[in-house]
């Protein structure tokens, strides 16, 4: 699965606890839901904020995500859409 999906399901998440999503807030849930993909290769027990960059770049620019690094980010009315449709995946677990 691409890193855009797995942090729009985060946020997603993230929205639906009704908290605040800071940049640290979405670097940690994605880390401890996929650390696997969210980790830096030689030290898998930490989280890699990096790997977020890019894909929250491409995801603004596609329309699916508002705020920044600085500020807090938020799922758009497409963003909302994809994360319900990755989160019925994430409960069948038919994600990956």
């Amino acid at each position: 699965m691409a890193y855009q999906d797995l942090i729009i399901l985060c946020l997603y998440f993230i929205s639906g606890r009704e908290e605040a999503c800071s940049f640290e807030n979405l670097v940690i849930e994605c880390f401890d839901r996929f650390p696997e993909k969210f980790s830096f290769e030689v030290n898998r027990q930490w989280p890699d904020a990096r790997k977020l960059d890019r894909a929250l770049r491409e995801l603004r620019a596609k329309g699916q995500i508002k705020g920044d690094p600085r500020a807090n980010f938020r799922l758009t009315a497409d963003g909302l859409k994809r994360g319900r449709q990755l989160s019925k995946l994430f409960r069948q677990e038919k994600l990956f």
